[in-house]
């Protein structure tokens, strides 16, 4: 005879505790699936947030929320004008973030932002350039001086 095995959730709760639970949970979503007590009981525990610069993306406007990028893309015609943006999670207030742009292999940028103290919490910062040439442009955001999030645009 073999013995049955014990099948546990992330949190402890036997499969067989849990079936009974959703048979017998009072408030069932639409959907006819468990309820809001079962949902949590079967989530996983979520990740940290994370911390700096989150995110970074170009396009060809700015949304009505002056945060959302439209035409996201990272092919450009030359002549373009582009929005670089990042996002920016922090936990507490003072650290530096700045936008640089190497044009094919360039040790100089060949623009950048103005550094931007960073308040605590989530915010989303954009600068407006004008792509005049031809060729590959890495954009770097940085977060107090070191690279946290780099991303290549193609202009042609």
């Amino acid at each position: 005879m073999v013995p049955e095995r014990s099948h546990r959730s992330p949190e402890g709760i036997h499969r067989a505790q849990i079936a009974t639970l959703i048979q017998h949970a009072p408030g069932r979503n639409r959907d006819g699936g468990p309820g809001l007590l079962v949902g949590r009981l079967l989530r996983r525990p979520a990740d940290p947030p994370a911390q700096g610069i989150t995110g970074l993306v170009t396009g060809t406007g700015i949304g009505p929320t002056s945060q959302a990028i439209k035409g996201l893309s990272t092919r450009f015609p030359v002549g373009q004008t582009v929005y670089v943006s990042f996002s920016a999670d922090m936990a507490s207030a003072g650290a530096t973030a700045q936008i640089d742009l190497y044009r094919d292999g360039q040790s100089e940028p060949e623009a950048r932002s103005l550094p931007i103290t960073l308040s605590k919490g989530s915010h989303v910062y954009t600068k407006r350039i004008t792509l005049s040439e031809a060729g590959n442009v890495l954009v770097e955001a940085r977060l107090d001086g070191v690279v946290a999030r780099t991303l290549t645009i193609g202009v042609g």
